[in-house]
């Protein structure tokens, strides 16, 4: 069977620290025109982080401005890496993407996991030990959504009777599926579920059992896809950006600001780039350019050219 090519995107949190400066609409304008003159470019990827309850603003809900980039791109595709699935229906969810996929001719993903974060869980009123049949039972689901057909399903967290998700999607079975994985169990349960993986452990504890899994059931690793995040610094002047990215921040809000250039504020056909190994990391077959922004010493304003990065942004699972 053909391999899957690589892929090359990137990753958007949309985190913007109140002493940024700058004020949330322009920071969604900006990256919005970023991805449009992405597109053009002929970049592959567009994924989106989802966390709640951030001071910093981190994306809540990514399928809104999924829909907002599809209508401004022609051929980039969108997914999230990760979407929270216990926090969201999965009937819900199904129908966003079926309206999704039609609004982008089909170029849409999707990629899950469980949470980890104990306020996140209270937010939403619901208990930690959860996660996992919350997320099981939603990529059920899910899958049942996706085949187009109507269906019941009765589970220890959701019941459902006589459900037909409309319209149709355009990818035939539905968006492609992405699950998170940070050790063996969850490692299985992607190939259980017939997911394609976005590994977050060391290699012999996430990607080789996954790899045996498949194999066990006489399924082809090689057909399905691996997606890493990895932090880069996209400049034509190392010598000159490095060091403010190198630099080690106060906190994690300051070092993963989620701002972007105007488009044009850099090339990435005349661009260096150099790729930060995220521990864990195993095998890649989707990465990602960071988001960058470079101020004015004297103003603190943006100005075109490329300068501090934010990487791009970690795992969350």
């Amino acid at each position: 069977m053909r391999r899957p090519p690589l892929r090359l995107g990137v990753v958007y949190d949309f985190r913007n620290p109140p002493d940024s400066g700058i004020d949330t609409p322009r920071l969604y304008a900006e990256i919005v025109d970023q991805v449009a003159w992405l597109d053009g470019l002929g970049l592959d990827l567009v994924w989106f982080t989802e966390h709640h309850f951030v001071d910093d603003g981190y994306l809540p809900s990514w399928t809104p401005i999924a829909g907002a980039m599809a209508a401004r791109t022609r051929r980039v595709r969108f997914s999230s890496d990760i979407c929270l699935l216990p926090f969201n229906h999965p009937i819900r969810l199904a129908e966003d993407l079926a309206v999704l996929d039609n609004l982008s001719g089909g170029r849409i993903e999707l990629g899950v996991g469980m949470g980890y974060a104990p306020h996140e869980f209270r937010g939403f009123g619901l208990p930690l030990p959860q996660r996992v049949s919350r997320t099981e039972e939603g990529l059920e689901v899910l899958r049942r959504c996706f085949a187009g057909e109507r269906f019941s399903f009765h589970g220890t967290r959701y019941h459902f009777d006589d459900v037909v998700v409309r319209p149709r999607y355009v990818q035939p079975g539905g968006p492609p599926l992405w699950l998170a994985a940070m050790s063996e169990g969850g490692a299985r349960r992607a190939a259980r579920f017939d997911c394609h993986l976005l590994p977050q452990g060391p290699r012999d504890q996430v990607l080789e059992p996954w790899h045996d899994a498949l194999k066990s059931t006489g399924r082809d690793p090689g057909a399905y896809r691996v997606g890493i995040i990895r932090g880069c610094l996209v400049t034509d002047d190392r010598e000159r950006d490095w060091p403010s990215c190198a630099r080690p921040s106060g906190t994690a809000a300051s070092s993963t600001r989620g701002s972007s250039p105007r488009p044009g504020g850099f090339s990435l056909s005349r661009a260096t780039a150099r790729a930060f190994p995220r521990r864990g990391s195993s095998a890649t077959s989707s990465t990602a350019w960071p988001s960058c922004r470079r101020s004015s010493p004297s103003t603190g304003s943006p100005t075109s050219s490329p300068g501090r990065c934010r990487p791009a942004c970690g795992r969350s699972a």
